[in-house]
């Protein structure tokens, strides 16, 4: 409309706030009012495509020895939580300290460590066909037992699904049991031993 002006002490106070845009169409006026006027008295603009982006996460160095005592009780992701890191932090610095992860923990608890120690021996040997008699009286003393998917996984260093899927391709055999995977000593030494 020809001589008609905006009365801005109205509007000034929304310079800034919202986007031109959003600001040209609640007065009523043309997107290039509202931007001259905002040019004008030096507020900057808010741009329409920005998005929310999270803060970068503060690169201060930590204090481990507030810390240290808990790697290894609980996850990296639940210690990064309450020290204020990432989990890729806790995790460099437990590997450095030479701490198991807590899920590494639980299995190797009940000498399962030693069990996946003999098995690795055990194939190395066997690899090159010079198999330790020792390895193999241990191996031997196992054979009776029934180990479940997460045991198989633990000696493998291998996911559930990974050990799943030996099961069912028939590359490892295994018994169904209360819905449940179990799997003897002696089919586990034979997929151990590419049998």
């Amino acid at each position: 409309m020809p001589g008609w002006t905006i009365d801005w002490s109205k509007w000034d106070h929304l310079l800034g706030t919202m986007t031109d845009a959003a600001l040209s169409r609640r007065i009523g006026c043309a997107y290039s009012s509202v931007v001259a006027r905002r040019d004008k008295l030096g507020i900057s603009p808010i741009n329409e495509r920005v998005i929310a982006r999270k803060p970068p996460m503060k690169r201060e160095k930590i204090d481990w020895s507030k810390w240290d005592h808990l790697l290894g009780t609980m996850t990296d992701r639940a210690l990064s939580k309450q020290v204020e890191c990432s989990p890729q932090a806790v995790t460099l610095r437990r590997n450095k300290l030479g701490i198991p992860s807590v899920r590494t923990a639980r299995l190797e608890s009940g000498n399962l460590r030693e069990r996946r120690n003999a098995t690795a021996q055990y194939n190395s040997k066997a690899a090159i066909g010079q198999a330790n008699p020792e390895v193999v009286a241990e191996l031997a003393e196992l054979a009776g037992k029934m180990y479940s998917i997460k045991d198989i996984a633990g000696y493998l260093g291998a996911t559930v699904r990974t050990v799943q899927g030996y099961l069912k391709n028939g590359k490892l055999k295994g018994v169904k049991i209360g819905g449940g995977w179990k799997v003897s000593a002696e089919n586990f030494q034979k997929f151990m031993r590419g049998e």
